[in-house]
């Protein structure tokens, strides 16, 4: 996104956003807990989304 000055107050805001995958494995994360149903309880990849709303204060 980008930044720009606050028309309320005058401060520095800046916004962003952004997406990530990652693998639990290379974290050395790698316990489970199979359900009675079969299958996995927590996927090895994991889908990242973050927004970010940031302040400069003076």
């Amino acid at each position: 996104m980008g930044g720009d000055t606050d028309p309320f107050f005058g401060n520095v805001r800046a916004g962003f956003e952004g997406t990530g995958r990652l693998d639990r494995r290379e974290w050395g994360i790698t316990w489970s807990t199979p359900p009675d149903s079969g299958g996995l309880l927590v996927s090895d990849r994991i889908q990242l989304e973050f927004e970010l709303s940031l302040i400069e204060q003076g």
